[in-house]
This record gives C-alpha cells, sequence and structure tokens, in this order.
C-alpha cells in the first residue's frame, strides 16, 4: 500500500518528475546542440571521416546518461520519504510498523520508480542511437543492458539511501539533490573524458560506483564498433583509448573489466544500504 501511495504522489507530481530528469534531459540536448561534435573531432582527426564515429561518441556519452538516470530518479523519489518523514502526523508514520520497515517500503518504492526512469532514458539513448544509424544490440547485449540498469538503480538507491540519514527536511534535500545532480555528470565522465582529469580526480571518479555503472552501458554500446574502428591499429591504442573515456578503469596493472564493474556495483548496493540501516537505527535510539 505504501508502495503504491509513493508511485502515486511521485508520478502525479509533474514537477518531482521533471526535475528527477532534468541532468538526464540536460545532458541529452547538450550533447545534441554541441557536445557530439566536440567529442568527436579528436576520433576524425585521428581516422578521417569514416562511418561510424557520431554512433561510438553517442555511445559514450549517452552511456553515461543512462547511469546518471539511475541515481537522479532514485534521488526524485525519496523526496517523498524525507517530506513524510518531516510531516511525522501521517497516520502511516505513527501507525504501529516499525519506522524500520517503513523506510524498507520507501527504499522499495523508489527501486520502482529509479528502475522506471532508467528504462525510459535507456530507451530514448536507443531510439536516438538506432535513429541516427547505429545497430540495434543483439539479444545477448540487450539482456546486459537490462542487467546493468538493474544493478545501476539497486546502487544508486542504496547511495541515496545512505545519505538522506544525514538530512533533515526538505529544504537540505533539496540542496542535496542540486548538488549531485550538478556533479553526477562530470563524476560520471559524461561532460568531459576520464583521461583529461587531473590524476586526483581521475581517482574519485574510479572509486565513484556509478562511474562503473557508466562504463558498463559504454562497453555494452560502443565496444563492438570500437574494435571495427581501431582494427589494424596497435592494440594498446585501443586500450588507451577505452581507459582515456572511461570505458573501462585502471588500478595499477589491473584492467577494470564489465564484471569487475559489476561487483563493484553490487558491494556498493551492500555496503550503503546496511551503512544506512545502521545510521538509521542509532537515529532512532
Amino acid at each position: 500500500m505504501l508502495i503504491k501511495r509513493q508511485l502515486l504522489v511521485f508520478f502525479r507530481d509533474r514537477a518531482a518528475v521533471f526535475f528527477s530528469l532534468m541532468s538526464v534531459l540536460m545532458i541529452f540536448a547538450l550533447y545534441i546542440l554541441f557536445l557530439g561534435n566536440v567529442l568527436a573531432q579528436p576520433l576524425r582527426a585521428f581516422f578521417g571521416d569514416v562511418a561510424g564515429i557520431d554512433n561510438i561518441v553517442g555511445g559514450l556519452m549517452l552511456g553515461g546518461l543512462v547511469a546518471v538516470a539511475a541515481l537522479t530518479g532514485c534521488l526524485g523519489a525519496f523526496e517523498i520519504f524525507v517530506s513524510d518523514k518531516k510531516r511525522a502526523s501521517m497516520d502511516f508514520m505513527t501507525s504501529p510498523t516499525s519506522r524500520r520497515k517503513l523506510s524498507l517500503q520507501y527504499v522499495l518504492g523508489s527501486s520502482v520508480v529509479g528502475l522506471i526512469m532508467t528504462l525510459a532514458a535507456l530507451v530514448l539513448v536507443m531510439a536516438y542511437l538506432t535513429f541516427n544509424g547505429a545497430p540495434l544490440p543483439g539479444l545477448q547485449n540487450m539482456a546486459l543492458l537490462l542487467f546493468t540498469v538493474i544493478l545501476s538503480v539497486l546502487c544508486g538507491n542504496a547511495f541515496v539511501f545512505f545519505i538522506i540519514q544525514f538530512v533533515n527536511g526538505t529544504n537540505a534535500y533539496a540542496a542535496v539533490s542540486a548538488v549531485v545532480g550538478s556533479l553526477i555528470g562530470f563524476v560520471a565522465g559524461v561532460f568531459v573524458p576520464i583521461g583529461t582529469m587531473p590524476a586526483a580526480v581521475q581517482w574519485i571518479i574510479r572509486i565513484f560506483p556509478m562511474s562503473h555503472s557508466a562504463a558498463m552501458f559504454r562497453q555494452i554500446l560502443v565496444d563492438e564498433q570500437l574494435e571495427q574502428l581501431f582494427y589494424g591499429a596497435p592494440a594498446e591504442y585501443l586500450e588507451n583509448f577505452r581507459l582515456s573515456q572511461g570505458i573501462t578503469y585502471a588500478f595499477g596493472d589491473l584492467i577494470i573489466n564489465f564484471w569487475h564493474s559489476a561487483a563493484v556495483l553490487t558491494l556498493s548496493a551492500i555496503t550503503f544500504f546496511t551503512l544506512g540501516l545502521i545510521f538509521m537505527k542509532k537515529r532512532q535510539k
């Protein structure tokens, strides 16, 4: 019942839906207006005006967009929890049901909202890329995309659940949401390739869980096209390009592949959720 109410309240509030998608829409608009051409210029300078470059750049940037949606969708949904927690006079907050069980229902509800918003972003990205000539992913890649969406939402939801344990009131939450929404595009390597950033910033990006979500989406969307583009070139050229664009990350000599990033998201989700429960229990004492 509470999960249904959360979904109805969120999707009936058009402003809440819009602001949850604002970062996604901003990234999409910037890509179409000028960022796509800017990011494609280095590839054109190296390979010439060959077919497929625009689709590769689109997959790199818009893959990060889907990772952003997985976090901002959950951010928007949790605003209902923060608002309801502040208005403790509501019947279901004063019911015999424990606060922990009520909080877990909010977590489930925000997961559903995040999943819907992320799938909507994925459909937008796939429609745009396909319209511009990119090949449709095969069944295996479609399954991997769905797997990555679910894992990204779970991690993003757990991260937000942990954050809200330190937020009191809707004004503070709005401020936190604004900061996260503004920074997530940079941290996920959407606006600026990770290879152009200072070493300290690159380190932050590599350890931030949602950056691994972006890397997973990029691998699914562009790896096959990159192998065709770099065909005949030395292998280190392709590997260096993948590292510089946030398709993969490196920790020393270890190159993080798709399943490494999946493990990072899984462990991060478990860690953030567990810490959230611990801090929630402490605050209730």
